[in-house]
């Protein structure tokens, strides 16, 4: 019998999936590890066979990683509870998704010159450098400007990975063997 899962958080590029059923079986949690550790898509992936919880980090549709769990008779999705992560969050799936295909339309419109983050850079660096220049500190600060203009455009650069050479680019992590 396939034990069931729930999904106890989930966010863009990271899932975690609980399975009470199978809470202390260190051989199933290695077989989970075994199975999706050469999956394409799955750039983590970390087991707590304590609290019975699959943590994945991916770049995969989450239907995927659940169809390829099922497939392999690893654990199936029970049918979420109204208080699930699943539910909670439609509205800001929802928002997500008209974000991301707004961003796509722009990128095609401009040939990959613009995207929403660039823009939102440009304005709110504009805005910051604007009340410096007017000695005015209404509307939004101008270091809060800079602050919101400097985390949009990292966060709209952790999808660009950074060149080889480039001096914050760290060296790749050894995998521990356990």
């Amino acid at each position: 019998m396939i034990p069931d899962a729930h999904i106890s958080h989930l966010i863009p590029r990271r899932m975690r999936i609980k399975i009470p059923s199978k809470r202390g079986d260190s051989g199933y949690f290695l077989s989970i590890r075994n199975l999706f550790s050469q999956y394409d898509g799955i750039e983590k992936l970390e087991t707590n066979e304590m609290t019975g919880s699959v943590l994945f980090l991916h770049k995969l549709e989450m239907e995927v990683i659940i169809r390829h769990a099922e497939a392999n008779k690893l654990f199936r999705l029970a049918e979420t509870p109204d208080s699930s992560p699943l539910n909670s969050t439609v509205l800001s799936n929802r928002i997500t998704a008209s974000f991301n295909t707004l961003n796509k339309r722009l990128k095609n419109f401009t040939a990959n010159e613009m995207d929403i983050p660039g823009i939102a850079t440009v304005t709110l660096f504009g805005l910051g450098m604007y009340q410096i220049s007017r000695g005015r500190f209404g509307a939004i600060p101008w270091y809060t400007a800079l602050w919101y203009m400097l985390n949009i455009h990292l966060k709209g650069q952790s999808n660009n990975p950074l060149p080889e050479k480039h001096p914050l680019k760290r060296a790749p992590k050894r995998k521990r063997s356990l």
